[in-house]
């Protein structure tokens, strides 16, 4: 899917995978235990997801609520909601 493909930030696309799929899965620690264990600098690498998850789900929200889809909206407000319970930067409700 080549839809949103466009040069920046590459923590965006694993933002948003990470946000969208099961969280056992941990992508985001499993990219910064990678780039951490090859001697790569991830400045601000926390924020950054937190940032783009958060533009996401609210996108994601806005779709859902545009296409009347309240079964979509409920459920990534639901993700949100645990996203923001559990967020390694510290962010709360």
């Amino acid at each position: 899917d080549w839809i949103d493909a466009s040069y920046g930030d590459f923590v965006y696309d694993l933002a948003g995978m990470d946000f969208w799929m099961p969280p056992a899965l941990d992508l985001v620690g499993r990219f910064r235990d990678y780039y951490t264990d090859n001697g790569v600098s991830l400045p601000h690498y926390l924020e950054r997801v937190t940032c783009y998850k958060l533009y996401l789900a609210l996108d994601g929200l806005r779709y859902w609520a545009k296409t009347d889809n309240r079964q979509a909206y409920e459920a990534t407000c639901a993700k949100l909601q645990g996203f923001l319970a559990f967020s390694p930067t510290g962010c709360e409700e």
